[in-house]
């Protein structure tokens, strides 16, 4: 549900409430705690409706 007319940087400011991600998310996956280095790392994939997983872009 968006707030309205309002626009920051010329984008509407939605707030996402839990239908909404009911209707966007068909699954969020956690995967395990790994230790590397003495950092804590853990893969979260969002498998979305209509559109699957979308990769995440690494630099």
């Amino acid at each position: 549900m968006c707030t309205g007319n309002c626009k920051a940087a010329g984008l509407l400011k939605c707030q996402l409430d839990e239908g909404i991600l009911n209707r966007l998310i068909s699954r969020i996956l956690v995967g395990e705690v790994k230790k590397i280095d003495g950092e804590k790392f853990q893969d979260i994939k969002i498998i979305y409706n209509f559109v699957g997983e979308i990769p995440a872009v690494t630099e």
